[in-house]
């Protein structure tokens, strides 16, 4: 009673939860020994069989596994976390060339923004399931701590839970990128004449972003070390550009308006009306007023926010280059882990 009562409470541990299956053939292992010890009357017996059984079937488990149909979770989790670097890099990619080439008339439906459905952007639901793919990426490295060194993982030890890390850094920036793509499907979008201004500097700095998380995912595929410094120095000077360039036309980004006086006097017409027909005038010309300046306040108060999402786009793009600098580093910490050849860039 107290072994079973023991064993149903540890496998709700939190620690021990991924080894749930373990603890539940335990128990049904200890309720067969106590069931037939009361029939049979030889519990060891039993015992020694059942551990006979689990032997033969956890030989069988691991000769099928590693020698005639061999699938490694540690092998997967490689390939899952290179394919995730070339999601996030191919939809910065897509999301920055759209929103420089859009001039306003494929504007998306509400609809279609509600529901994230933009078939015109193939990466968009790549790049969102690699923020969902915390969950995947941690099992698989549990798995992957368990087998034996295999193919290029030859060495014992191999630091799986640094591509969980790497996996965890990927995914802050992937959250910029999403960011981005909020952007550019806003209801409030900025002019195309505007955009166009800034079209170099942006381009430029997506693209050296884009072309390190490209080589970042190459160098974990290839279980590779290179210096990458020149390329590092490259994004960081692409993305000053365009920091300057906006300081530059700053002025283009904060458009300023005045509110028109709703106080000022009107003069109010003398003759032919009398005095309750020039107080039903005046406040029939005060509401029609009042009603166009409303209308014009709300028409420059727009055009200053249109101006103003440049700005969050071009904000949110030079986050995603500050945030690869810890893409940077955990990749370099994994690299020096692993052990990965060193070669110069």
């Amino acid at each position: 009673m107290l072994t079973g009562s023991v064993t149903s409470f540890m496998k709700l541990w939190p620690t021990f939860v991924p080894y749930e299956y373990g603890f539940r053939v335990i128990l049904f292992t200890y309720c067969l020994i106590i069931v037939s010890g009361y029939r049979t009357g030889n519990p060891i017996r039993t015992s020694i069989e059942r551990l006979y059984s689990i032997a033969i079937g956890a030989i069988i488990a691991i000769a099928v596994n590693t020698l005639i149909f061999p699938i490694w979770a540690g092998e997967q989790l490689h390939k899952e976390l290179v394919k995730s670097f070339n999601s996030v890099a191919d939809s910065l990619e897509e999301c920055v060339n759209k929103y420089l080439s859009n001039d306003g008339s494929d504007h998306s439906e509400v609809t279609n923004t509600l529901m994230d459905e933009f078939p015109d952007e193939p990466q968009y639901k790549k790049c969102r399931s690699t923020l969902n793919s915390s969950a995947k990426l941690e099992s698989l490295a549990l798995s992957a701590k368990w087998e034996p060194p295999h193919g290029r993982f030859r060495h014992l030890f191999y630091p799986w839970s640094e591509y969980v890390k790497v996996g965890a850094a990927l995914r802050y920036c992937a959250y910029e990128v999403m960011a981005l793509h909020g952007v550019l499907h806003s209801e409030i979008q900025a002019p195309y004449n505007l955009r166009s201004i800034f079209k170099t500097e942006i381009s430029e700095a997506t693209h050296k972003a884009a072309e390190l998380m490209r080589c970042l995912g190459k160098d974990i595929y290839d279980m590779k070390q290179t210096i990458k410094s020149t390329l590092v120095r490259s994004v960081h000077s692409s993305s000053e550009r365009l920091q300057r360039a906006i300081e530059t036309h700053a002025y283009l980004l904060a458009s300023s308006y005045q509110i028109p006086d709703h106080n000022s006097s009107i003069p109010l017409p003398i003759n032919g009306l009398s005095k309750s027909n020039q107080l039903a005038e005046f406040k029939k010309e005060k509401e029609e007023e009042g009603e166009m300046n409303s209308q014009r306040i709300l028409s420059v108060s727009w055009e200053s926010t249109a101006a103003l999402s440049l700005a969050t786009f071009t904000s949110l793009l030079i986050e995603f280059v500050a945030r690869l600098d810890h893409l940077v580093e955990a990749v370099h910490h994994l690299s020096q882990m692993a052990k990965f050849q060193h070669e110069s860039l």
